[in-house]
């Protein structure tokens, strides 16, 4: 996600304990608002430099993920901008997740099941060795290249930059909390409320959220536009910033 955010700062409290920023000298009368890039400040290695030229960019590694802290979570990141609608401008979405897997959207007689899958992973010590079985480069590898279309983007930096974080204390707890996570509020139900435009875009090869579903997201009043990126899998910032960068500067302009 990434956010064209007003001059006035968030909370500080807001603030997660990671972030990178990066800024070019740019002529006063070609200021733009600052761009908010979350939620994994390396992920968006590839997209800093360039947007940096022409706005002050903060790449944010949002509470629990990347080096920030790990406490219990829950799931924010649209949130912000119905919570705290003066700090946020426009908001660009990258293939967003569906909530598959909410409790709204599961059968009724499904439900105990998920329930008790739910606690299993949490409270016993077979959730700590799932963490254990995917935590390796091994099988980040072999997670990104399913879900990245071309899996030349897949490199041994890439693999790092998602994994090291993973081995900080409390990481085990975030990640089957995420995996876990089936109820909070779904972005259809953020959408309406949301008072900023929004852009959003999404992969037209992502196996995880599939682009026919995400496309009811280009429905809602808030949406400008909603744009398919051909060939692109699940991290479109990461596997085509030279698709996306000019989606993002180009939305930054409009709406400054």
């Amino acid at each position: 996600m990434a956010c064209a955010a007003s001059p006035s700062p968030l909370p500080v409290a807001t603030l997660p304990a990671r972030r990178r920023s990066s800024t070019a000298a740019v002529p006063a009368c070609h200021y733009y608002p600052p761009v908010v890039a979350a939620p994994e400040a390396d992920h968006w290695r590839k997209n800093i430099p360039v947007l940096a030229t022409e706005n002050r960019v903060y790449a944010i590694d949002l509470i629990g993920y990347g080096y920030s802290d790990k406490p219990n979570p829950r799931l924010v990141g649209l949130q912000a901008a119905v919570m705290e609608p003066q700090t946020c401008k426009g908001i660009v979405l990258l293939d967003i997740s569906l909530r598959m897997l909410h409790i709204s959207k599961q059968p009724w007689y499904g439900k105990p099941f998920i329930r008790s899958f739910q606690n299993l992973l949490r409270n016993t010590v077979v959730g700590k060795l799932f963490f254990n079985s995917v935590a390796t480069p091994e099988s980040v590898k072999n997670i990104l290249s399913q879900c990245y279309h071309d899996t030349s983007a897949v490199t041994d930096e890439l693999v790092q930059f998602i994994l090291q974080p993973g081995l900080d204390p409390g990481a085990v707890d975030v990640f089957l909390e995420f995996i876990c996570y089936s109820g909070g509020p779904l972005p259809e139900d953020l959408l309406p409320m949301v008072k900023c435009p929004v852009l959003v875009a999404w992969g037209e090869k992502d196996p995880w959220e599939p682009v026919e579903l995400g496309r009811a997201y280009g429905s809602f009043d808030a949406v400008e536009d909603f744009i398919v990126l051909p060939n692109v899998g699940h991290c479109p910032q990461d596997e085509a910033p030279q698709l996306v960068n000019p989606l993002v500067e180009s939305f930054v302009k409009l709406h400054s």
